[in-house]
């Protein structure tokens, strides 16, 4: 029971496998029992005989401590305390099935976290205005806008001509943000014009490292996806809502079983003088 758990033996420290499966969700920060457990158990005899160890330490030395009264009054030891209930919290509730009612309709309510950004295809050469120069950087790339194009050079060719890109040469299926991180936003808004062209060259299409002959091959326009192509995200996000409930609900349940004293007298009033009791 998370109001009453059992009182371990003080003197005796148990290593299994649970214990393990907490320490590293702990240790890494990531409260992922199906992660933790993959971690566990590819572990060979070395490094797990080092996390057992580990463990055994931390484990010994915190009990000291406690016997020691050392955590009284430290607030870290107190937030790491509520972070553990928390997590206890979350691990003794059982989320029901999911109906395909729910599913649908958590899905309808959530349809904007599963929208699937535009996405780009393109191919670049570049030519570096650092060392060229601004002026010849833009004149190169003219004129391997009309040689490429003149001899019709296919998509792969990119990689034979002008400077090396402090990036990628070939761009596939990348968002704009993805792209404007890397090309800056004047670009990016090239290079994702719905009307093309497409599969020809153009350019010059200038970034703040130079400029630019680009060939985009495709820009797919951002959509959102059917429940049957996320189905499993949205039932992995539905329960994972579900279980932040009842979990609220448990936690609820602890703090309602503490009587609670607020006695504020004699604070600031808010925005004006400190409060008089009334005597």
């Amino acid at each position: 029971n998370i109001l009453s758990p059992a009182e371990p033996d003080e003197e005796k420290i148990v290593v299994d496998r649970a214990a393990l499966l907490e320490f590293i969700q702990y240790r890494s920060k990531a409260f992922e029992p199906a992660a933790a457990a993959s971690l566990l158990d590819s572990m060979d005899m070395q490094r797990r005989g080092e996390l057992v160890s580990d463990y055994v330490e931390e484990e010994a030395l915190y009990r000291e401590a406690k016997k020691l009264g050392l955590e009284t009054g430290d607030y870290v030891i107190k937030q790491r305390l509520v972070q553990k209930m928390n997590f206890m919290a979350d691990a003794s509730v059982d989320a029901p099935p999911l109906s395909e009612e729910d599913i649908a309709a958590f899905y309808e309510a959530n349809k904007a976290n599963y929208y699937i950004e535009p996405s780009a295809t393109f191919t670049h050469v570049f030519f570096n205005a650092k060392t060229r120069g601004e002026r010849k950087a833009e004149n190169d790339a003219a004129r391997m806008t009309t040689t490429l194009n003149r001899q019709k050079a296919p998509f792969e060719d990119a990689v034979k001509h002008g400077d090396r890109f402090i990036f990628d040469t070939n761009y596939v299926e990348r968002t704009f943000d993805y792209v404007a991180a890397q090309f800056g936003e004047d670009a990016a808004t090239e290079i994702f014009k719905a009307d093309g062209p497409f599969n020809a060259w153009r350019g010059p299409v200038l970034s703040p490292y130079g400029a630019h002959v680009i060939d985009v091959a495709e820009v797919t326009p951002g959509r959102t996806p059917s429940l049957d192509e996320v189905r499993d995200r949205v039932v992995e996000d539905a329960t994972r809502e579900r279980k932040a409930v009842l979990a609220r609900k448990t936690i609820d349940g602890i703090v309602a079983s503490y009587g609670v004293v607020i006695d504020l007298n004699g604070m600031p009033a808010q925005g004006g003088a400190p409060a008089v009791s009334a005597e």
